[in-house]
């Protein structure tokens, strides 16, 4: 099983989200699970496991345009490639007028 994230290991998620975004608005979520689960057989514990993942969801947004991509890939060239493709997604968009500035 794997440690859980640190503070640090966020902000270096971000900061290289937002290296690779240029002059793009980006915002970065990072969430990360813990689950385990127990079997009993014959009112023993046969058996045990854990797990925890960690994902990154990467949103861009230039003028009307807005996407979002996603890894598990947390090291720098994972949070990178999320980010191309986040802004491959949003140049492709239509512009849509209503669409809302990032807060």
């Amino acid at each position: 099983m794997r440690e859980a994230l640190s503070l640090a290991a966020g902000r270096e998620a971000l900061a290289a989200a937002t290296a690779a975004a240029g002059g793009a608005a980006v915002e970065v979520t990072l969430e990360e699970t813990h689950s385990e689960l127990t079997r009993f057989a014959h009112l023993a514990i046969h058996q045990h496991v854990g797990e925890t993942a960690a994902a990154l969801s990467v949103r861009t947004q230039m003028g009307g345009r807005t996407a979002r991509a996603a890894t598990h890939r947390l090291d720098g060239a994972g949070v990178r490639e999320a980010t191309e493709r986040a802004l491959a997604l949003t140049r492709a968009q239509a512009e849509d007028p209503d669409l809302l500035p990032m807060a």
